[in-house]
């Protein structure tokens, strides 16, 4: 019941100033003692909260100041809010003078000059976007409430972003819900139905707080009691206007206004921060005109006296707020026990193995490693390791297709001849084109293709016009030349066809190899993960990942190096075979004859055009000498001159063919496959157990070395709590 008529000219709120009681007092202060303890020693308790959401301009900024005490200028809240902040008030009689302010990111107290500035540059730091990592900061004062509130940013329905941050915040069972709503709205509009139905289905942890409730108590719908009672009556009750049924779902609906004068009080400074008398006067006024206001409503129309001005909600919180942190106790209790239990076992654990670890000969296995792997390579192979199925090997369509992407090279090809680059049209297929293969038979099958489409090598059909550039082509006056025609005609053609042919070759063995590789790897790993299970798991804590990583790398590093020796070689010998083939042919050479009477003194242009011709072909008369290019062009001329090419073409194809397969041979098998275990216990072998712990196993110590740290500090973290927690249980 609302006081008399009397009371109602003067409303007294000293009641609301009353000091705890002396066992709401120690709850909130062990309370206290628990927050500490979780945020120094990063245990997780999951202790109360009340988190406040509202939209922007509703009056939310106003609403957290109230509760604090202290009226901040330019604090960074509303629209400039872009993160959680979690704001711990206690009331603690030794700060009687000046709140004591103290942020959790910063070790040094904050003066509350520059609080607002400190939250502003958080802000901030966020950039354009929003943040979940919450600001932290703790305000003790003689005055203060004793209550956990997580701010929000003010809510903006279109922004997902922003939905989804503000509904993670209210998601959690340990925090009440407190929702405010401008009294300008009606129920129908209210912002955070759906929320809280996603979130608090019951609205058993949900408090709806009406903000700037002195603009409905003032406005004309209240001067007429018809107007009034039919608004007011479903308002006060949840109800939504036009359907009549019941939208808030809560009986906890408080009705405030705070800080009537709020835009009179203009302070240009930012540090500047209004006086705590000053503060509080200004909110006792504001609801002092709530309560005033409130006369004009017909008495049962009136919402109930205890839901009514902000000292109500203040102080309903404070009592919801010691509820649930006293009904959390017992199950606190039981989890902090379970945990200390949990994390000393796995402490001890670890210790153990960094014990074990420091006498560990990091050496030594890293020798038997890089050896394991080398057999585990040889092998996958060789076929002799049962752990790798059909399904790892590849058909010839699926290998070229990935050999594409392996090397970045897009070849034309239509048929595994056309990859090849051969230039006769063939179309039959190895009989194993189709079956998965892999390890040894993969890499024979590329060989067989490799020697099948050199030795289908032919010497294209050559037009006149194709041969005419390689006429003449000599170093000595014997014009024409066709000893050295046939030797550019050959040497040109075979760089043109046998060149793509040594680096396609070299790239689909360096992808052979690669795979080869990761299947090595494979096996590698579970070889020693079937040791370790056959020994009863010992050293289970020893990972090889470091190494087995640095061992691939290094592996790819020779695979390239190779790839690239292979090419050069196969180039090479192709140029000395090319140099020292016989292009020998059946074309004569003719010796420098002068004709008779020639007077090398003074020669006359006839005794010239005489000397030409003899010297040229017999059967030339010095008519011919302005055609003589015809008799280059002559039939029999050119198909002399294909015949030998194509003969001395056959004789580079068949030097090549048998050289090439043993330059792959030696440039991949002999030192990727014979050779690789001794190459791999090269890469360690003048490392020192320490260099071999600290580059492939080191990773390994310093997380468990970390975890071990870390959880010797949340053990002692939970052994302060579980007494905090003890006398807290005493208070129940």
């Amino acid at each position: 019941m609302f006081p008399s008529s009397r009371d109602e000219e003067e409303v007294d709120f000293s009641k609301y100033f009353s000091k705890l009681d002396p066992e709401t007092y120690a709850v909130f202060q062990t309370f206290n003692k628990l927050r500490t303890i979780a945020i120094k020693y990063g245990v997780s308790l999951a202790l109360p909260e009340i988190v406040v959401v509202g939209m922007q301009s509703v009056g939310k900024s106003s609403l957290i100041e109230a509760f604090a005490g202290l009226r901040l200028n330019n604090c960074g809240y509303g629209t400039k809010t872009r993160r959680p902040m979690v704001l711990e008030m206690l009331q603690n009689d030794d700060y009687e003078h000046k709140p004591h302010c103290q942020f959790g990111h910063l070790s040094n107290p904050t003066p509350i000059e520059t609080v607002a500035e400190v939250i502003i540059e958080m802000n901030e730091s966020v950039g354009s976007g929003f943040s979940s990592v919450p600001i932290q900061l703790k305000i003790e004062h003689c005055a203060m409430p004793n209550l956990v509130i997580v701010d929000t940013p003010g809510f903006q329905p279109e922004n997902k972003e922003l939905r989804e941050l503000i509904r993670s915040e209210m998601a959690p069972s340990n925090r009440i819900i407190v929702c405010l709503e401008s009294s300008k709205t009606a129920w129908e509009g209210f912002t955070f139905t759906s929320l809280v139905n996603e979130v608090d289905p019951d609205w058993s942890r949900t408090i709806v707080v009406v903000t700037k409730f002195n603009y409905l108590l003032s406005s004309d719908i209240i001067d007429s009691s018809d107007l009034a009672r039919q608004y007011l009556s479903p308002y006060f009750q949840g109800k939504g206007q036009k359907t009549g049924s019941t939208i808030i779902r809560t009986k906890d609906i408080f009705y405030i206004d705070l800080l009537p004068k709020r835009t009179e009080v203009k302070v240009e400074d930012p540090k500047t921060v209004v006086s705590l008398r000053e503060y509080h006067a200004s909110i006792e006024e504001a609801t002092r005109q709530v309560f005033h206001n409130v006369k004009k409503i017909d008495r049962d129309l009136r919402p109930s006296e205890d839901k009514l001005g902000f000292y109500n909600l203040k102080q309903q919180l404070e009592v919801r707020l010691k509820d649930k942190i006293l009904s959390y106790a017992k199950p606190l209790a039981n989890r902090i026990t379970s945990e200390l239990r949990t994390k000393e076992a796995r402490l001890a654990e670890l210790k153990e193995k960094l014990a074990e670890m420091e006498g560990i000969n990091y050496k030594s296995e890293t020798i038997a490693v890089c050896s394991l792997m080398g057999t585990k390579l040889q092998q996958v192979f060789n076929g002799e390791y049962h752990g790798l199925d059909r399904s790892h090997g590849q058909t010839l369509e699926e290998e070229l297709s990935s050999v594409v992407e392996f090397s970045g090279n897009q070849w034309a090809a239509n048929t595994v001849w056309e990859d090849w680059g051969c230039t006769q049209g063939l179309d039959y297929w190895f009989s194993s084109h189709d079956a998965r293969v892999l390890g040894q038979s993969q890499y024979q099958r590329i060989l067989r293709e490799f020697e099948v489409a050199l030795r289908s090598q032919d010497l294209p059909p050559l037009t006149p016009e194709e041969m005419w550039p390689y006429l003449g082509n000599g170093t000595t006056h014997d014009i024409p030349d066709f000893k050295h025609s046939v030797s550019s005609i050959v040497r040109n053609i075979s760089l043109e066809l046998f060149k793509p042919m040594a680096s396609r070759v070299s790239e689909r063995l360096a992808y052979f190899f690669d795979r080869l590789m990761e299947h090595a790897k494979i096996a590698t790993e579970d070889t020693i993960n079937k040791n370790r299970r056959q020994d009863g798991k010992k050293k289970d804590w020893l990972k090889f990942d470091q190494l087995l990583e640095f061992l691939q790398e290094e592996f790819y590093k020779i695979l390239e190096a190779n790839e690239q020796a292979c090419v050069d070689d196969m180039m090479e010998y192709l140029a000395a075979v090319l140099a020292v083939i016989n292009f020998g042919s059946s074309f004569r050479s003719r010796n420098l004859i002068l004709p008779r009477g020639y007077d090398v003194t003074a020669p006359t242009s006839e005794d010239t055009m005489n000397r030409v011709a003899d010297e040229m072909i017999e059967d030339w008369t010095k008519s011919d000498i302005s055609n003589f290019g015809t008799k280059w062009d002559a039939e029999e001329t050119q198909k002399t001159l294909l015949k030998w090419a194509m003969i001395n073409f056959a004789s580079v194809r068949q030097h090549i063919t048998t050289s090439w397969r043993i330059l792959a041979e030696k440039h991949f098998r002999i030192p990727l496959v014979e050779n690789i275990s001794n190459t791999m216990i090269k890469l360690v072998r003048n490392k020192s157990p320490k260099q071999c712990q600290q580059e492939f196993f080191a990773s390994d110590y310093d997380v468990m070395f970390n975890e071990a740290q870390r959880l010797e500090v949340e053990v002692e973290g939970y052994k302060m709590a579980q007494v905090q927690i003890g006398q807290l249980g005493s208070l129940v």
